[in-house]
């Protein structure tokens, strides 16, 4: 009972991390990365549900070892990306002088041409 308990912890508190991050990353049109999450995930379900009753637990396992380490890899590669972008961002409003600012905030109209 309490491993059942303790998966399905587990399993919310991964779907929450990466609903979290796929809205974070994706602010500005968010459905289709979430649709994208579940038929990915739905497809994998499906495909492992089919074999599992044909391949031995320890092929299994081993399975689902290999797409966990690869998941990890790209889950840090991800927020290493996320963190350079925000993390650029950051550098070059501090490095915009304020008589760019200014000439900004006076001509908008220059940007249209």
């Amino acid at each position: 009972m309490l491993c059942a308990f303790l998966l399905g912890f587990g399993d919310a508190c991964f779907n929450t991390q990466i609903y979290s991050i796929l809205g974070g990353l994706f602010a500005d049109d968010s459905a289709p990365s979430f649709a994208l999450f579940r038929f990915t995930q739905s497809g994998a379900a499906a495909v492992s549900f089919f074999y599992s009753s044909s391949v031995p637990l320890g092929i299994q396992l081993g399975i689902l070892e290999f797409f966990c380490l690869i998941g990890s890899f790209t889950f840090f590669i991800v927020e290493w990306e996320d963190a350079r972008k925000k993390r650029d961002l950051a550098f070059e409003s501090l490095i915009q002088s304020p008589a760019e600012e200014e000439n900004e905030e006076r001509h908008p109209e220059e940007e249209l041409r």
